[in-house]
């Protein structure tokens, strides 16, 4: 029978790499594919935020992810830790994972994520501008000691 599982969903928001040890300089921001360039935290007026603030982020998540099958009965939970872009409309690009835990735990942030609404844009000096934003999702199976406990894994680069 297959264990009942529950998401706990970590909501430390982390920006410019920060949740993995990156650091940049006060001043720096950098181009996403030769377009308009993606603003870190430190240089913006007003961060980006989910409609709704932290609660509607929290409900959302809590109310679209799905722990997998796969996941629950081979015992695997951790943090997941994922970056994307807020763009100038709000909508989400360059989904990523930056560190995982497994490609079902993986493949479900990517998903939730992509299901996203279109958050309140960053703006710097009165306009709305693109900004990089990182957010650890940490999942955690209730009841029964899982089979393993997988510590993060860092996503290779392609």
């Amino acid at each position: 029978m297959v264990r009942q599982a529950f998401v706990l969903v970590m909501f430390i928001l982390v920006f410019a790499g920060n949740a993995c040890g990156n650091t940049f300089k006060p001043d720096s921001l950098f181009h996403h594919d030769g377009g308009e360039p993606i603003f870190l935290s430190d240089k913006i007026d007003q961060m980006p935020a989910f409609p709704g603030g932290d609660d509607g982020r929290i409900k959302f998540l809590i109310n679209n992810v799905q722990y997998p099958q796969e996941a629950c009965e081979n015992g695997e939970q951790g943090t997941v830790y994922c970056s994307f872009v807020v763009e100038k409309d709000g909508s989400l690009t360059d989904i990523k994972i930056l560190r995982g835990i497994s490609e079902s735990l993986d493949k479900e942030v990517l998903r939730v994520l992509s299901l996203s609404p279109k958050w309140n844009p960053g703006v710097l000096a009165g306009e709305n501008v693109r900004v990089q934003f990182n957010m650890p999702l940490k999942f955690t199976l209730a009841g029964n000691q899982p089979k393993k406990d997988k510590k993060s894994k860092k996503k290779k680069s392609k």
